[in-house]
């Protein structure tokens, strides 16, 4: 076969799937959300959270593992560098506590072109606070957006449900 058929050839097998798939629609969120509303004060949970060592505590190995800090583990600008292992997900990212409100917020910014923001928003509530821990993620692109949303995000998901048991556990008396 001569080289123009060969790349005729080539260009219709490529053309023919992308031709016979559906349209891509809006993809639906693909943030990952918890919350848990502990019987605490904020600042009790805030000064918790401000030290990543005791974030590493929150997540099972089955979510993320292999944490090493940084000189600085405490407050904004301590890093870590870590593993998230969320189902087939690996992304190994270096961590940056960006932002610290007293009693209102922590942002743990994952560098790199793979990274995300993980926000913990505390908010007052009766006698206690609302907790939610929310990563700001966008989806992969497709083949890996249906994977994601069925098998990872799910996973995740759990994980971040879990680390909310964990961090009640470890502050309620």
């Amino acid at each position: 076969m001569n080289l123009p058929r060969l790349l005729a050839l080539f260009s219709l097998c490529v053309a023919l799937p992308a031709a016979a798939a559906p349209a891509a629609g809006p993809l639906p969120d693909s943030d990952i959300v918890a919350t848990r509303l502990l019987p605490l004060s904020a600042d009790v949970v805030y000064n918790h959270l401000l030290d990543l060592r005791n974030q590493e505590k929150l997540w099972s190995d089955d979510c993320a593992k292999k944490w090493v800090h940084g000189d600085v583990s405490v407050g904004v600008g301590a890093s870590t560098q870590l593993i998230y292992v969320p189902s087939f997900m690996r992304r190994k990212l270096t961590a940056t506590l960006s932002k610290a409100e007293p009693d209102k917020l922590i942002d743990l910014d994952h560098a790199g072109n793979k990274g995300f923001v993980m926000r913990w928003k505390l908010s007052p509530e009766g006698e206690g606070t609302r907790v939610d821990v929310h990563t700001y993620i966008q989806a992969p692109p497709r083949p890996f957006v249906k994977a994601y949303f069925n098998r990872v995000r799910p996973a995740w998901q759990l994980c971040h449900q879990q680390a909310l048991d964990t961090l009640e556990r470890r502050l309620t008396p």
